[in-house]
């Protein structure tokens, strides 16, 4: 009887990891790249192309899943896109980000998966650095530059 929920943790454990090793991320089509707007969002500078969120309270299992596309403006030219994250503690949180550009779009995929929701408070500090981790990820900025028109004049 033991065993079983030893089995269990195992593989859900497993099952985490695997997520986050692949980060499930689905590349965008040619037509969401290109798209410059969204009839259900007329005006908008970013598009949630996906989103995904997975919560089974029962095993504390929670995931998060989006992929968000940011349109460039006209005039400006992409100078620094954020790196891409990835931090992982002992396969109970975990955060795996993608961020790749088009010629007038930059294109975020975001990863974030919870395996357990209770914790020895001798772990807390543990805890908090990888949400320290997490939210500096998610904080890094896209520099975009004017691109100057007058060069040829």
């Amino acid at each position: 009887m033991r065993q079983l929920p030893r089995n269990f943790i195992t593989i859900l454990v497993l099952l985490s990891a695997s997520i986050l090793a692949h980060g499930q991320f689905q590349e965008p089509t040619a037509e969401e790249l290109h798209m410059t707007s969204d009839p259900k969002a007329p005006g908008a500078s970013a598009i949630y192309l996906y989103l995904e969120e997975k919560t089974d309270d029962a095993v504390h299992f929670h995931s998060y899943y989006a992929r968000i596309t940011y349109h460039l403006p006209s005039g400006v030219k992409l100078d620094t896109l954020p790196h891409d994250p990835k931090s992982e503690w002992t396969s109970r949180i975990g955060l795996s980000m993608k961020v790749s550009s088009a010629a007038d779009a930059v294109t975020v995929k975001r990863t974030f998966v919870r395996t357990s929701a209770l914790l020895d408070p001798s772990l807390y500090g543990n805890l908090r650095y990888i949400y320290q981790q997490i939210s500096a990820a998610d904080q890094q900025q896209i520099v975009l530059s004017r691109v100057d028109n007058a060069a040829g004049n």
